[in-house]
């Protein structure tokens, strides 16, 4: 179990490389930090709430190391609401999970929570394996694939593979914008009708009489009777009788006609 109390030479935030980041306990203690015993003055309390942010910014303290080091300030009364605050956060911190969030947002979450559960992020890997267990599925596998060392780069490989996942997304519904536009295009090429072929650089309307598409007069009642040639009807209800098909003449056929027995002879 790690010492959760902060060292007095080496603030609680350094990177890998053990470069100071911030301030030292020691120096935070010099810039005489006021005390907060709990009591329930609203006032008072705002009062030590502004001159412990004070002394934040005058021992140029890390955001990692001001609840660590404020804790330490806490009294009597304080120390026991504390204790109570903790374990809420706490909490709520290893529940914490990615859900409908972006990568950023998650990962923001995830230090804003992780300061109030120094227990469970006390080493960089213990941070980066808590990371990746909140992050998404489709996300995690990956990450873990990556086998990142410091939580920087577990950070970097999450949000590589959020974008491309999402440029996946994007080439899927540009694909499938594509294929719709090309099967109305060809459903609109093979859609043959009458009024489409003559709506095409043609003058031909449809005829009220015979239904059909043509130009000029509707010749559907001008019929003409094969027999005596003359028009209104055809042969069949021609009214005329026999008619020589040689002649012309209605008094024979044409079999019978005298003009044949004349080029015969």
């Amino acid at each position: 179990m790690p010492d959760p109390n902060p060292s007095v030479d080496q603030p609680a935030g350094v990177n890998n490389n053990h470069e100071r980041q911030g301030c030292s306990y020691k120096t935070f203690m010099t810039c005489k930090p006021p005390v907060f015993d709990g009591e329930p003055d609203p006032i008072k309390s705002t009062r030590w709430i502004t001159e412990i942010e004070g002394t934040f910014d005058t021992s140029k303290c890390a955001d990692e190391d001001r609840v660590v080091y404020a804790v330490t300030m806490l009294k009597n009364e304080a120390i026991c609401w504390w204790g109570m605050v903790k374990e809420q956060l706490e909490e709520l911190f290893l529940k914490l999970e990615q859900g409908n969030m972006t990568v950023r947002e998650y990962t923001t979450k995830f230090i804003e929570n992780a300061r109030f559960a120094k227990l469970y992020v006390f080493t960089e890997e213990m941070k980066v394996e808590r990371y990746i267990w909140g992050l998404k599925t489709s996300i995690q596998e990956f990450v873990e694939i990556q086998k990142p060392g410091t939580f920087q780069s577990a950070v970097d490989a999450a949000e590589g593979r959020e974008r491309e996942k999402n440029r996946q997304g994007e080439d899927r519904a540009s694909g499938k914008r594509k294929l719709e536009v090309t099967n109305n295009e060809f459903k609109k090429g093979r859609t043959s009708s009458p009024e489409r072929k003559f709506e095409q650089g043609s003058e031909a309307k449809q005829c009220l009489k015979c239904n059909r598409y043509h130009k000029g007069e509707c010749t559907m009642n001008q019929r003409t009777c094969y027999k005596c040639g003359k028009p209104g009807h055809i042969a069949t209800e021609c009214k005329t009788g026999r008619v020589c098909y040689g002649c012309g003449s209605p008094n024979h056929i044409k079999s019978e006609c005298p003009q044949n027995k004349g080029n015969n002879n």
